[in-house]
């Protein structure tokens, strides 16, 4: 279980996070969702260690093995899809189990085979979620994963993280409320800032 207790986080005068309290249960997917600003990314930010809280405290990640997809795609560009993916496999990597799980959101032949500079954002997008899916990782932090999907695509890489989530830890972070009934979490609190709720499932 991940603790979050009497976590604050201030810009300059702002506070983003407010003495923010929650527990994120092992092997749940846990849903944040608002509009831009209420803090959700900072609150990943925050629980991936890319930023101190100014006071409060997180427990129940220290030996963890964190996979995360952020916002911006952050593959290295020069490298392919299958390459990209291949970053974070223990051990061997399995070039064929890589190509499946690709297969599955849409990327077949070419388009799993040249660099990603090359594909486009929503090829990106789909490339950076694969790799966080096949991490070998206890939690999984999901900051607007299908942000720039088109509906037909967005519904298959949907299903794809749904049935790949294998009962690791996931925080889902997104502003549209039919990812949230898609996943079928249930509202279980809120999250200091405007029109910012958290779903447990």
């Amino acid at each position: 279980m991940i603790t979050v207790k009497n976590l604050t986080k201030r810009f300059d005068d702002k506070k983003v996070i407010d003495n923010l309290s929650m527990e994120l249960k092992e092997g749940s997917l846990t849903t944040i969702m608002g509009t831009s600003g209420c803090g959700k990314t900072t609150f990943a930010m925050l629980l991936l260690g890319l930023m101190k809280p100014d006071s409060g405290t997180i427990e129940g990640l220290h030996g963890k093995r964190i996979a995360a997809v952020f916002q911006e795609d952050r593959l290295i560009e020069h490298l392919s899809a299958i390459e990209n993916v291949k970053l974070v496999i223990d051990g061997k990597p399995d070039e064929e189990e890589i190509r499946r799980h690709l297969a599955d959101v849409g990327l077949e032949g070419i388009l799993a085979e040249k660099p990603t500079a090359q594909l486009s954002g929503g090829q990106k997008r789909r490339v950076a979620i694969v790799r966080a899916m096949m991490a070998k990782s206890d939690f999984i932090c999901l900051d607007e994963p299908f942000k720039g999907l088109d509906k037909e695509t967005k519904g298959k890489v949907m299903e794809y993280v749904k049935k790949n989530i294998n009962g690791k830890t996931v925080l889902l972070i997104t502003h549209d409320i039919e990812e949230h009934k898609f996943f079928e979490g249930d509202f279980g609190g809120t999250l200091p800032g405007p029109v910012c709720e958290i779903y447990p499932f």
